[in-house]
């Protein structure tokens, strides 16, 4: 029974290029005001919600980098410790 694991590098760091580029496309951008000096309560609410949903999307983005970054970091240690692994055991004639 095998215990190895198989990273395929490249398609892990195409898949992290996508998300960080999604990530930078992700519009947070909102009507912070509708219907200028309306009094209308439910227009008032929108606004609310519209800046509530812009701070959310951009935690959501902040968190997204973060991942990405923190995936990026741990795929490359995993590289490096693969490397050494296969360095040691190369049998020295």
């Amino acid at each position: 029974m095998s215990t190895e694991i198989k990273i395929h590098f490249s398609e892990v760091e195409k898949a992290l290029l996508k998300v960080k580029a999604t990530c930078k496309s992700l519009e947070t951008t909102l009507p912070t005001s509708i219907g200028g000096d309306s009094s209308l309560q439910m227009l008032i609410r929108l606004t609310e919600l519209n800046k509530s949903l812009q701070k959310v999307t951009e935690s959501y983005k902040v968190l997204l980098s973060r991942n990405e970054e923190a995936t990026n970091g741990s795929i490359e240690s995993i590289r490096k410790q693969d490397e050494q692994i296969a360095t040691a055991s190369i049998p020295i004639p």
